[in-house]
């Protein structure tokens, strides 16, 4: 089983910190041609919010509202990409991910993280942790939420997670490493009760 290393998550994220513009677009161009259905779904995802904005009717508050529209944009692309990196220094080039997959591994992805906020509504750390280790791939979860809510011992850490667009952030994110990780260790056996 590939399990993506603290060690490649630091190598991906340093990666993309320190591309000049050419090498950005270049890489950019990279995942477009190898994951096309990928940048597909990130793209739907970041453009829900728009529609709610649209509604507003205050110009100024569009330009705002279309302005941190792009930077969330640019943030989920950065995350999802740092964790295609992640994978890719771990198992080698992705095989393409497929629409049909996309599809299927969202709606799976919404239940685990149901699971997961659950377990965490119930403020049971056991049954939290227990959750946790069934996640595929703790390392990149662990690196998600330490980068979209900070540490336990941050001044600002939000042990609530109110964060709306953080939350949003995790949760895409998370059906990401899912898609890849079915990708590159194929689906795990689900037992249908």
């Amino acid at each position: 089983m590939v399990l993506v290393s603290e060690k490649n998550i630091e190598t991906a994220e340093a990666f993309f910190e320190v591309l000049n513009e050419r090498e950005a677009s270049e890489i950019s161009i990279r995942f477009a041609v190898e994951q096309p259905f990928l940048l597909i779904y990130l793209q739907a995802m970041s453009a829900i919010d728009d529609l709610e904005l649209e509604e507003s009717g205050n110009e100024e508050e569009e330009e705002d509202d279309e302005e941190m529209d792009e930077e969330f944009a640019e943030e989920l692309q950065f995350y999802a990409m740092v964790i295609w990196k992640a994978f890719e220094l771990e198992y080698g080039k992705i095989p393409l991910i497929t629409e049909q997959e996309i599809e299927d591994k969202s709606e799976i992805a919404m239940l685990e993280i149901q699971k997961l906020l659950e377990s965490s509504a119930s403020n049971d750390p056991d049954k939290m942790a227990k959750q946790f280790r069934k996640m595929r791939q703790p390392n990149l979860v662990a690196y998600l939420l330490s980068s979209f809510f900070g540490d336990e011992e941050d001044e600002d850490f939000d042990e609530d997670f109110q964060d709306e667009e953080a939350n949003y952030l995790f949760l895409i994110c998370n059906q990401i490493i899912m898609m890849i990780d079915d990708k590159v260790n194929g689906s795990p056996l689900r037992i249908v009760e």
